[in-house]
Formats: C-alpha cells, structure tokens, sequence
C-alpha cells in the first residue's frame, strides 16, 4: 500500500478515454479479394455466391455485401459448389478438398468425413450436390453420397470407379452423369443404391447415344436436361429428345425464367461463353447481356438474374435481356503476395513474386493498400508511369516514417509512391544498376530504412548489388565481397546491415558514420562452414529490439547476438535450444522459416511451411501455434508476416489471401503517453475478453487496485499496452465498480515515469 500511495501522490490521473477498434485482441480478421463468384445459389432473402477462397452474400432487399470466410466460422477455404435448402433453412457449401459446411441461422455444422476418409483413394472432388429434403445427394470424384440434412449424418455410398460430374433426384429415381455416360437407379427396397452394378445406363432405348459421355444435368419443372456429348437433350416422359447444339461449347446450366429457360454453354478452348433462351414457342435466341463465361446463374423472385462466371465482380440483370449491373466488393483485388508492409494501421501489399530460382512470374497486379479507407489497386493498368514500362512482378515494399511507399520490382526498378505521384528509379535517375543476366531489367529484391530514414536497397544481379537512397535523396551503390545475388536484408539497432546471398550465405555490412563513403566500409561472411549456418539458404532476416538478428533458413533459424561487434571472432551464430514438454531441443527443429516479425514486446513470430509460431521475448515460451486446424489460418504456407506495433495487428500473407491476428503487443517508450487508453470502458456485463491498457511505456510494472487500494491484479506491459483479464490474483472475477490503474516506467530508473488512470467494470 505504501508504494501505491506515493504512486498515487505524484501522479496526474487521466480520464477514461475508450480505444476506437474493430478487432478485438485475439480475434481474426479476413483480407481476402472476393473478386470471383464462380458458383451461386438463393434462399428468399439472400443470393449466395461462392468464391474462389470463401463465400459472399448479397441481401436481396438492399444489395448490401456480408462476407464470410474461415475468419467468420466456416471451417475451410476454396468453394467449390453451393445449394441452398429452403426446407431445412441451411445453406450447403462444398469446398475444393471435399470438406463440407452446413450454414445454419445459428450455427455452423462441419462435416469433414470425406476430407478425411483415407480409404478412398480416388478423386474426393465433390462435383455437384442436389437436395430433395431430407436428403443432399454428392455427386463426387468416386461415385455418389447421401446425406441426411435433418440428422447430419450421411447414408449411402455408390463407388462408380468413375466421376461423377451431376446429380439429380427425379420421380423418385436418382440420375447420375458420368465421363462414361448417364445412369439412373429407381429408389426403393428392391435397389442396392450402394451397389454401382444395379444401375441401369441410359442409351439409345431412351433416345441417348449408346455411347455417350455425360455432362451437366439440370431440373426444371421436373424436366431433365442433359448435356451429353456437347448436345443438349430434354426428358420429360420415359425418353429424351434433342434440343440444342452449339459446336465447340459444352453445356452447363439451365435456369427457367418469365421469358423462358436460359441455358449455358461454356467454350472448351477458353473462348467467352454462350448463352442460348429456349423461348416458350420453341425459338431460341442468343443472350449477349452481362456475363461472358457463365457457369450458372438464378433467378430470383423479382425477376433479376443472378449470373456465376470467372469475370471480376458479381453480375445480375432485370430479367434474361435487361440492362446489366456489377456489385464489385471493396476488398483487395487479388490473393497473391510477394511482401507485406503495415505502417500507421494500413497495409501495403506485394503481389509479384518469383520462381524458386529468381525467376519471372509476370505478375501485373501491382501493388494494393487500404490507406485511404478503401482498397485501392495500382498497376501498369492505371497509372501512366507504370504502364509506359510495362511493369511487372512487384516483389518487395517498404514505407517510410512520412508515408513514402517504395516498391521494388524484379521488372524495372524501384517505385516511389508520394502524395498521390509515382516516380521510377533505374539506371538512368539512381545508382541501381541492370542485371548482368538480363540487361533489360532492374531488378529489386528486397529493402529497409535504418535508423536515420536511409533505405537500403538489393539490386539482384547487378554489379554493385547494394545501394542506399538517403533521406536527402541521395544515391550511392555498393560493392559486395561476394556473388551480386543479394536476397533479403535486415537492419539491426547499431545500423549494421544483414544481407543473405542466394547459395552463399549472410553478409554483414558495416556502412560507416557516412553512408555515401566507402573508406570506412566493412564486410564479413557467414556461410555453413564458419558459422551456426547449417545451410547458405536463407529465407528471411529480422532484427528484434535487442540488436539480436534472427535468421531463416531452409532448415530452422539461426540467432546472432553479437551486439556491436558483429566483426569480433566470437559473434558466430546458434541455433538457440528451448524445453518443450520437458525437452530440450533446438528451437523449431528442421522447419523450413519462411518469415520473421518481431511484436511491440519483442516476441518473435515464425512463418513456415506449417503455420506460425510465436516465441516469449526470451525465447524460451512459446506464445502461439496457429496452423489450419487449431485456428481460422487459411493455409499453413506463410509467405510473409508483417506488424502494425500502434496497433498490435499481425499481418500475415499466406499461399491463399493474408489475413491478421490482434496481438497484445504494441510499441511502447520510454515514458509513458500523455493519455492512457482503455478499451473496453466501461467494461459491460457478460464481457469475458481481454481489457487493453495502452500508451504505457514499454515494459512497464502494471498493478490494478479497488478505490480503497486493494492490489486485485499486477502484470508487466506487452511493450507499450497490457492486458487483464478481468479477475482477481485469484482469477476470480472482480465485484462491479471503479478500479485505477497504477503504470511504472521500467526502462528508466534515473528518470522515474508513470501514469494512472481508470477502468469501470460493471457485471
């Protein structure tokens, strides 16, 4: 009590002030482009489509946009067919690996049998799904599924030992189509539906082909439609007839509607699409409106048609020949990732890439951020400056203290984006030099500023591979003591640079007290044999807040703590070892380190081949695991993890889209700020999630105590923010009521530093 009391008497309490955030810490938040919708379906209220990552609605009655991906509570990623069952009130939706998702209005079902059966070892792709309550039939890569929609629980299998492309149930036989032609089986008591031999394929008794491949199938009015051998048949009695052909283009929807039934032919040699109206007097007419490539559409109880293709945004028109319109979702415009930058809670994203060998992608997407409140895109395709170079394959990006975005392609240079204006630096306005491979191109690898606002900047393939562009825009290149294949570089607190060389190894460069100067320049190599390198491939560089430098490789990670003296003999590199489960071992094995980014509390975070993985500032705890199966993580491969340490938001791009995590670790100073934040406050009944405390100076001894100075919680701050949970030393939750918040500054003990302020909590 008595230290809490001369705390208290020397303090200024702050007010309560809440935090403005929509992301809760701890929770997940999706950046996923929604550009596609390639598959779609209904219920009264909503069109539904699927995506080629996740699942997007649309609400009928204001067109409003509501977006859901693993994040939300779907349990995979990839979608690959949706229906909607208006009985059950329960949208189906199938994923690209067979996994399978039942949407409820209040919950979400996951029924993952047929991902994980490792006894089938066909083709699992479920192709098709039509529901006759109470019952989905799977149309899939090894025959047919039954599902039982009520109880959740699957019935039959049928293996075909072929795919199954479509499926329908008609006067209670069940309709197959096959890559070896269309088969039916009646459903009663005498049938084995299980049985693929009591099937009976269709032939020319029932007006098909005796040989024939089967494609789609449709229902409409209990009229079959079938495509079959690129032709499209009718049956609505026991045979079928003819009804359209269109050479070169094979059929795949049809959709009925006030002016007729729309069909959809898709062109096998990638050209657009067609669609054909087969009007009610028997003429047909071509449909150009809208989509190009459409793979099926709806109509809903208006009169609009919903149209699912392969073309950027989401199309529907007023009736079959109707003026069309585009709902385009403001979201990123694509999955793909090279680097990702957060500077000032905003991303800045990469999408070019290279091949395993530095190699070009040809990628044109550019680079997207959100920076002024909605996604925006910029590439050859809409700037001037970019075009006129044909600009590609954007592989780094870094922004600068004022905002300044730079982003190095493997194309032509370095680009600078500033206040809205693009400038390209090359051979001809800089010191980056063109490849000696390829003498057409520039190309960038990787960059970062030190200390002083310098960016530094690998010049793959150049004969100088090294140059620095300084804060007053300066330019100067650099010599390397070994191959000009410069990859990745990191900056440590003591301005020395870390530079990996493809095949060789790590570079630390020593610039001087003068950048532009070369007189006081040093130079040492890391390599597998002089080293705790035990390979020369490297991945990824990070400096935390220490001036340690973490390395990774193809084969684990690698620590160099050699401070300010990275020169001397001793400064040679270890794979640091950690107990885990009583064990000691060394710190993520053989795992293949993709990324590294260190958190506003100097933790560590691991991108590999299998998910992330989070390491306590000492190294010795590990924090987190996400990987797919434990977490809403998209895909385990990480491409590159980046922190936004005002806000605590974790970035991380993976083979499937980027997404974030709210951390609990921001930057802190070494005094505290002048206005402490709280969020939530008050802290409302039945609110069970962390309450934040931030603008604390870093590291800060953290105690909370009731009005009458009863310590009920200490903690230490996650660099500049701190966490409680609510409860008591005890973890019993605390009583409603007014708590202040006692922060002492740890980092500088000749300058003492603290703050109060209040928290209410109401139960």
């Amino acid at each position: 009590m008595k230290l809490l009391n001369i705390l208290f008497l020397s303090l200024t309490i702050t007010g309560i002030i809440n935090a403005q955030s929509d992301q809760r810490i701890g929770t997940w938040k999706s950046y996923l482009p929604y550009r596609l919708g390639l598959s779609v379906t209904q219920s009264p209220e909503a069109v539904y489509y699927g995506t080629e990552w996740a699942l997007l609605k649309i609400n009928k009655e204001d067109l409003s946009l509501e977006y859901y991906s693993k994040v939300e509570g779907l349990h995979d990623i990839g979608v690959q067919a949706l229906k909607y069952d208006d009985t059950e009130k329960v949208l189906i939706v199938i994923y690209q690996n067979s996994n399978i998702d039942l949407v409820f209005s209040d919950e979400i079902v996951n029924l993952n049998q047929i991902e994980a059966n490792t006894q089938i070892v066909e083709d699992r792709t479920i192709y098709d799904v039509f529901v006759q309550y109470p019952y989905a039939y799977l149309a899939c890569g090894f025959g047919v599924v039954q599902l039982d929609i009520e109880s959740r629980e699957f019935g039959f299998t049928t293996f075909t030992n072929t795919p199954v492309r479509s499926i329908i149930e008609r006067q209670n036989t069940l309709v197959i189509s096959t890559d070896l032609g269309i088969y039916e089986i009646e459903e009663n008591q005498e049938n084995n539906l299980a049985d693929f031999g009591e099937w009976h394929k269709l032939g020319f008794a029932e007006g098909l082909p005796q040989n024939h491949v089967g494609q789609r199938l449709a229902l409409i009015d209990n009229v079959l439609y079938a495509g079959v051998n690129n032709e499209l048949y009718r049956r609505d009695d026991l045979r079928f007839e003819f009804v359209h052909q269109e050479n070169g283009y094979a059929f795949q929807f049809a959709t009925a509607g006030p002016e007729g039934i729309l069909t959809g032919w898709l062109c096998e040699n990638g050209c657009n699409g067609k669609k054909i109206l087969l009007q009610s007097d028997g003429h047909k007419k071509s449909i150009t409106n809208c989509s190009n490539k459409t793979t099926n559409a709806v109509v809903d109880e208006s009169g609009r048609v919903w149209y699912a293709d392969d073309a950027r945004g989401y199309k529907y028109s007023e009736g079959f020949e109707g003026n069309c319109q585009t709902i385009i979702p403001d979201r990123p415009p694509t999955h793909n990732t090279a680097q990702i930058a957060a500077h000032n809670q905003k991303l800045y994203v990469a999408t070019g890439g290279v091949t395993i060998n530095y190699g070009y992608l040809f990628r044109t997407e550019g680079f997207y951020t959100n920076e002024s409140g909605s996604w925006q895109s910029f590439n050859k395709n809409n700037v001037s400056e970019l075009n006129q170079r044909d600009m590609r394959d954007f592989l780094a990006v870094e922004v600068g203290s004022d905002g300044t975005v730079y982003v190095g392609t493997f194309w032509d240079g370095l680009i600078q984006y500033k206040n809205e204006n693009f400038t390209v630096f090359d051979d001809e306005n800089s010191s980056l030099q063109n490849s000696v491979i390829n003498p057409d191109r520039n190309r960038i690898t990787d960059m970062s500023f030190d200390q002083n606002g310098n960016l530094w900047i690998l010049n793959h393939d150049a004969p100088r591979p090294v140059s620095v562009y300084t804060r007053e825009g300066e330019w100067k290149s650099f010599s390397l003591p070994t191959s000009t294949n410069p990859e990745h570089i990191a900056i440590d607190n003591a301005g020395f640079k870390w530079i990996s060389v493809g095949g060789v190894g790590l570079v630390v460069f020593d610039s001087g007290a003068d950048p532009l100067s070369t007189s006081d320049d040093q130079y040492r190599v890391f390599n597998s044999n002089n080293s705790g390198l035990t390979v020369n491939s490297i991945n990824h560089i990070a400096a935390d807040k220490n001036g340690g430098v973490w390395v990774g490789t193809t084969e684990g990670v690698v620590f160099f703590n050699c401070g300010n003296f990275p020169f001397e003999d001793n400064c040679q590199g270890k794979r640091p070892i950690v107990e885990q489960n009583g064990i000691a071992g060394v710190l993520l094995g053989e795992e293949n380190i993709k990324a590294i980014a260190i958190d506003g509390a100097n933790q560590k975070w691991f991108g590999t081949n299998n998910g992330v993985f989070v390491q306590s500032e000492d190294i010795e705890t590990q924090v987190f695991a996400f990987n797919t199966k434990n977490s809403p993580l998209f895909d385990n491969g990480i491409i590159d993890i980046a922190i936004d340490n005002r806000s605590g938001e974790v970035f991380i791009a993976t083979n499937r889209g980027i997404q974030s995590y709210r951390g609990a670790a921001i930057d802190g100073g070494i005094f505290h700020e002048s206005q402490i934040t709280v969020f939530p406050n008050p802290v409302r009944p039945n609110y069970q999630g962390p309450i934040a405390i931030r603008g604390l100076a870093e590291n800060a001894n953290v105690k909370i105590t009731d009005v009458s100075g009863l310590l009920v919680y200490e903690t230490t701050a996650l660099g500049g923010q701190a966490i409680w949970d609510g409860n008591d030393l005890r973890g019993r939750r605390v009583s409603s009521g007014v708590y202040l918040v006692f922060s002492a500054a740890s980092q500088n003990q000749f300058n003492p530093d603290a703050a109060i302020t209040k928290i209410m909590l109401v139960n």
